[in-house]
């Protein structure tokens, strides 16, 4: 019977050896013909084991140089891939440190933010408190401080606005960095848990097919169910996006820096030009106060004066009504003499001349007793205009100068360039 050509090895099986038993040849293929018929029986049966013997270490050595080859390439994709995971892991940890920073970066600058806002905060406070003092003043005249103090107000209300937008976008940023972060932690995760299972079966038996396709063996991806090439790519979008985040952040925050900068300039400018308004104003206000004081003591003094002048005036007006009532009675009884009807002697004309100096005498001093009058009536009415003014200025200044001032000096202005203004209020 002939025997037909069995082989139970399909490839180049990884850790199975090739021996002679798994390999049968047929009886024809036993037999050696370039021998010839010239041997006998027993010598054909030695030449013919002899040369399956032969050909069997042939197959056995290729089988095993095969096996060789195959565990070899298995173990160099092993090698490499583990490579390259360990490749991409330090990379996604340098990414992910970085992003931990820029996170850390951006957190602080929406504290500073905050605290910023709150610097705000405090100081649209003291104007509004500002302008309800200068409402109690009792000239509600509208001046430009009152402008300069809207300007304030405005301009703070503007910057707060501002940083409340630059704070969304660094809580954006935060947010997207925070994803990125995420993404590529679960990605580390991934490469340490590839690097963990290659570094436990590294002593197994191979269990891969040679050639190695990582297209062929999908569960050899793990979390990766594409080839090496599209993960790879997969990767390198992911960490382009987070520099992009990185550097959009970055950006974010040299806006805020600058908003802040330059809003708290804006802000420090308007406060300073109000406060230097209300310093002018509080001087001008003593000034006029003095001016006031002055006057009043000097009004006070002319009163005084005049109403002594009044008392004498008043002691003089008396000793001429004396001076004329008797003169006229001195009159009356030289007039009337007996004996003498209406005789007008020298004596007579003498007392009449005495009595209209006297008469003179006492309409110049009533006329200054009426001008004196006249001028302590005014007097009067000065003083009592100015003792009003004194007092609505001494109002005026304390609002300005004890309330405005004193509560403007509470805030500590920050900003840039101040050594340009007068911080002393």
């Amino acid at each position: 019977m002939r025997e037909t050509h069995k082989s139970i090895y399909t490839q180049a099986i990884p850790g199975i050896n090739r021996i002679d038993d798994h390999v049968r040849f047929t009886h024809g293929e036993k037999c050696l013909e370039h021998f010839g018929d010239g041997l006998r029986p027993s010598d054909k049966l030695l030449a013919d084991a002899t040369n399956a013997q032969q050909r069997g270490r042939h197959t056995k050595h290729w089988c095993e140089t095969t096996t060789k080859i195959g565990e070899g390439s298995i173990r160099d994709t092993f090698a490499a891939r583990d490579a390259k995971l360990r490749q991409w892991k330090e990379h996604l940890n340098k990414e992910v440190d970085k992003l931990a920073q820029e996170i850390e970066r951006v957190e602080a600058h929406q504290r500073e933010v905050l605290r910023r806002r709150q610097y705000l905060s405090d100081v649209s406070r003291v104007s509004e408190m500002t302008a309800e003092f200068r409402k109690r003043r009792p000239d509600r005249e509208e001046d430009d401080i009152d402008r300069l103090q809207f300007e304030e107000m405005n301009a703070a209300l503007k910057v707060d606005c501002d940083l409340q937008q630059c704070f969304r976008d660094l809580k954006e940023c935060q947010r997207q960095m925070e994803v990125a972060r995420q993404a590529l932690m679960s990605e580390v995760e991934a490469k340490v848990f590839s690097l963990n299972i290659s570094r436990r079966t590294q002593h197994a038996k191979p269990l891969l097919s040679f050639p190695y396709k990582p297209e062929d063996h999908p569960v050899d991806q793990i979390y990766h169910p594409n080839t090496e090439e599209d993960w790879e790519k997969d990767l390198s979008d992911k960490v382009n996006k987070s520099v992009a985040t990185r550097q959009e952040a970055s950006i974010c925050c040299l806006r805020t820096a600058a908003s802040v900068k330059d809003g708290l300039s804006r802000v420090a400018d308007a406060w300073y030009r109000t406060s230097k308004a209300l310093q002018e104003a509080v001087q001008r206000d003593e000034r006029t106060l003095f001016n006031v004081q002055n006057r009043l003591q000097t009004v006070g003094e002319n009163i005084t004066s005049t109403k002594q002048r009044l008392a004498s005036l008043n002691d003089d007006m008396r000793m001429q009504d004396r001076g004329k009532t008797l003169q006229l009675w001195r009159l009356q009884t030289l007039t009337y003499r007996p004996g003498a009807d209406h005789i007008r002697d020298a004596p007579v004309r003498r007392l009449e001349e005495e009595l209209g100096n006297i008469e003179k005498r006492g309409a110049f001093v009533t006329e200054g007793i009426t001008r004196n009058k006249e001028l302590l009536n005014r007097l009067e009415e000065e003083k009592l205009q100015q003792t009003l003014l004194m007092e609505k200025l001494t109002k005026k200044l304390f609002l300005e100068r004890e309330n405005c001032l004193g509560l403007r000096r509470t805030v500590a202005v920050e900003g840039v360039g101040l050594e340009d203004y007068v911080t002393d209020l």
